[in-house]
């Protein structure tokens, strides 16, 4: 079972790579390096010949205990005979061992080779006092000679032998017949991890006093002229970015999930301060925000819970009420409507908190073969829109409104024409309308039908 196991670790440690550390591709020297850096020491030493370099640990490759954290170096350019490779980390806490593994893949050997190693590269760190440490000599004073037989060197440093400062890591191309040899370096130490959240202020968190970055609980980023968020769920905040992708200004918080950890991705508390709405409703990713819920939504300010990150701002609240002339019981109804004959489409956008339409709005009207834009009617005081049907049946059409400050509202409806072939008769023969003496009106026609059935009475058009 130990090969589908590790298999499945190095699924999970490249879908990690890829996720939170935003790597486009992922090598297998990068893959190989994590995991052996993560495996746990059985009483054998490293290496042995009972369990190589220690029984996997996916924990430890993603997330080393014991405020240890890691660093994670690819050299895909490589290393030619004679050429170095530097690099220097700082240790700020000396509890956590330094594990310092080096990884590559080697060139394709000859067969039946006595040394079936290629490219040799070596690897050497030397500590803040300059004491050197060699790959893969695990026996006091750890600077014996180099290793020309193996693809992975490690170098381990325990407590005793460790100090606070600048160590130095040598990459050196010793022999390399093949070149130029890439390579990928694995670090977990007690270095530096802490986020970077300089531009912030107030209540934010304060990660210098924070044990484990790698569990982090009720974090907060705040900008106290703007607002802030508050993350209530455990998340990972090593190494992150926060001043550069995360932006908190006036009823404008944009968030660059793509560069932050996963986990920071989850159940946040949003606050927008001073946002100049006087009931102003949650806006994430330009549009109404569909899983956030409003805690409070009053003097300028909003403060609301979504589950997960997006770019947040506020709006002004609105409402939206549509309808049309073949509806009843509603303003400027005309009731029944057949082909050719006229529909009025109305719209009421008003401001929630004021009950004022919003006579500045953009109102568009859409049906399954058209697009029509609504005009203010400042008689009616609504937004209006005409049109005829050549035949009968059921219309569906949205009716969507929006303007700057206000949150763009969208309804749906159905107009219904009916056909009037179906009507008997369809226009009443001899039909005449005529003013009596006494101001009374008289109608008549040849058949005995309700006049009502035909929209002639009380319908306005007919009483002129």
């Amino acid at each position: 079972m130990s090969a589908p196991l590790t298999a499945g670790m190095l699924v999970l440690l490249r879908e990690d790579f890829m996720k939170n550390k935003f790597y486009s591709n992922v090598s297998a020297a990068l893959l190989k390096a994590a995991l052996i850096n993560g495996a746990q020491e059985l009483g054998y030493g490293f290496p042995s010949n009972t369990t190589g370099w220690g029984r996997t640990n996916l924990s430890n490759s993603l997330m080393p205990s014991q405020q240890a954290y890691m660093l994670h170096l690819e050299n895909l350019s490589g290393l030619s005979t004679a050429e170095y490779y530097v690099y220097n980390f700082t240790i700020i806490n000396t509890t956590p061992a330094i594990k310092v593994t080096l990884v590559w893949t080697d060139y394709k050997g000859t067969s039946n080779a006595a040394i079936s190693l290629v490219n040799d590269l070596n690897l050497e760190i030397i500590s803040p006092n300059g004491t050197k440490f060699i790959g893969n000599s695990f026996i006091a004073p750890f600077n014996a000679s180099a290793d020309s037989r193996n693809t992975v060197e490690q170098v381990v440093i325990f407590t005793n032998n460790s100090q606070l400062g600048s160590y130095q890591i040598n990459v050196s191309g010793y022999n390399i017949p093949q070149s130029p040899q890439p390579f990928a370096i694995v670090i977990s130490a007690g270095i530096n991890a802490t986020p970077s959240a300089a531009k912030f202020d107030g209540i934010t968190t304060n990660f210098n006093q924070i044990p484990l970055l790698y569990n982090t609980s009720n974090i907060i980023l705040e900008n106290t002229s703007n607002g802030k968020i508050i993350w209530s769920s455990n998340a990972v905040t090593a190494d992150q970015d926060f001043d550069n992708n995360i932006n908190i200004s006036r009823n404008l918080i944009t968030i660059n999930t793509t560069h932050l950890h996963s986990t920071l991705n989850s159940n946040v508390t949003i606050s927008l301060y001073s946002t100049g709405f006087a009931s102003p409703v949650p806006i994430k990713n330009n549009a109404v925000c569909a899983d956030c819920n409003i805690i409070l939504a009053a003097a300028e300010n909003l403060t609301f819970t979504a589950s997960s990150l997006g770019n947040f701002s506020a709006l002004e609240n609105a409402s939206l009420v549509i309808w049309d002339s073949t509806h009843s019981s509603v303003p400027y109804s005309h009731g029944a409507t057949y082909e050719t004959q006229l529909v009025q489409y109305f719209a009421n956008y008003t401001n929630t908190t004021s009950n004022a339409i919003i006579t500045s709005a953009n109102c568009s009207i859409q049906f399954s073969n058209a697009v029509g834009f609504m005009f203010y009617n400042e008689t009616k005081a609504l937004f209006e829109y005409n049109r005829t049907f050549s035949s009968a049946a059921a219309y569906n059409y949205n009716i969507t409104c929006n303007q700057t400050y206000f949150i763009n509202a969208t309804a749906a409806n159905s107009t219904i024409i009916i056909n009037s072939t179906n009507v008997q008769p369809y226009m009443p023969g001899n039909f005449s309308i005529r003013q009596l003496a006494n101001n009374s009106i008289n109608i008549s026609w040849d058949f005995a039908k309700d006049a009502s059935s035909y929209n002639i009475w009380p319908h306005p058009q007919y009483l002129q």
